[in-house]
């Protein structure tokens, strides 16, 4: 049985995070900025001595700005490091024989002291997808689909000949909801590459679905030809044949 498996690029999820820390430390910066230009115009280009009041006020402005920016990243630091770790353990495209699976890691909370981990999931029959699109960060797949949004160990599963199979067997046949789209952030290393994968593991399962219809439709004509024959034969048979008893 075939089976690859996608897993996310921890650098360029690491970029993200700390791109948005930037943005959240900006302000900031700026006050920072903006404390150190008003001292430079007094000393610089006016050749004069800024007041008490105005060191006091650039003083305080700053401390307040630096507390702001290591409050910042303290809590953007542990809010990263749980959301990379829970897209390691939760975060994957898997193709196995003719169904894809594919797991987000949606949340992270911690209950009695422990971090439980929830992650949305979509079970794909590769012959179902009508379309895969690739845009800026994202993959879009137009496909029907199984979607499961749920503890990450309520849907652990193993791969079988004929797909899946729950951990929780209740889940087989049960929960989650029928989708006609799947839409999810680009965390992988080439993210185009794996959109035309699935693609090319999608045609390629309906092309063998294809054959094997097309050599079932022959095998079923051909069956059909022989039950003429044998009637005609049998028909003959009875026509040319003579029983004579005693």
């Amino acid at each position: 049985m075939v089976r690859k498996t996608f897993r996310i690029n921890e650098k360029t999820l690491a970029a993200k995070h700390n791109r948005r820390l930037f943005w959240f430390n900006l302000p900031s910066l700026c006050v920072m900025v903006s404390a150190f230009a008003v001292v430079i115009i007094f000393v610089v280009l006016l050749s004069a001595e800024p007041p008490a009041m105005l060191y006091r006020a650039i003083f305080y402005s700053s401390y307040a700005a630096i507390a702001y920016s290591f409050i910042v990243c303290l809590i953007g630091s542990l809010i990263s490091g749980a959301r990379i770790t829970g897209h390691k353990a939760n975060t994957y495209i898997e193709i196995s024989d003719a169904v894809m699976v594919i797991s987000q890691h949606n949340q992270t909370r911690v209950q009695q002291g422990e971090a439980v981990y929830y992650k949305k999931m979509w079970i794909v029959n590769l012959r179902d997808i009508e379309e895969v699109i690739y845009m800026r960060e994202r993959i879009i797949i137009i496909s029907k689909a199984r979607y499961f949004n749920q503890n990450s160990d309520w849907l652990r599963y193993s791969c079988t000949e004929d797909g899946i199979d729950f951990a929780h067997w209740w889940y087989d046949d049960n929960g989650g909801e029928d989708v006609t789209k799947i839409e999810i952030n680009d965390f992988y290393t080439r993210g185009e590459r794996i959109a035309k994968r699935i693609a090319i593991c999608s045609g390629k399962i309906k092309e063998r679905e294809s054959r094997r219809e097309a050599f079932r439709r022959e095998m079923l004509e051909t069956a059909s030809k022989a039950v003429k024959r044998n009637r005609i034969s049998d028909k003959y048979v009875q026509k040319n044949t003579r029983v004579f008893r005693p």
